[in-house]
């Protein structure tokens, strides 16, 4: 398993470093999968996506043409990674972002799987 990232979604996510913030942030993964590839295509910036119902990630879903491959987020909480941990969101992609160091952006990569309970599996992201 693994991500690859476009240029376009990496660039947007670099301008986040950009803009000082100590507040979370958290947004929508668009691309497609071929058999255990994630091609992220795009990436949009979504606040408050982790408090939505469920039936609104069906619904955004279907907005974007069954292309919604996952979610990303940075300085998110435990409880907030967690919301994300649920049926819905099994088998989609999670990037997890750090941007302390203003100049360099970390991207860790993750599905999210399920045996017994949910959980963030790390896989390789490649630019």
């Amino acid at each position: 398993m693994d991500a690859y990232l476009s240029v376009e979604a990496h660039r947007l996510l670099t301008a986040l470093t950009l803009i000082p913030s100590r507040q979370s942030g958290e947004g929508l993964i668009i691309g497609h999968q071929i058999g255990s590839r994630y091609f992220v295509e795009r990436v949009y910036l979504l606040p408050h996506l982790f408090n939505f119902l469920p039936q609104k990630f069906f619904e955004l879903d279907d907005t974007f043409k069954n292309k919604l491959i996952g979610f990303w987020g940075y300085n998110l909480s435990p409880r907030k990674i967690d919301k994300i941990l649920a049926p819905f969101a099994c088998g989609k992609l999670f990037l997890e972002l750090n941007f302390k160091n203003p100049a360099k952006l970390r991207i860790k990569s993750f599905l999210i799987e399920y045996k017994d309970k949910f959980f963030l599996s790390p896989i390789n992201l490649r630019l």
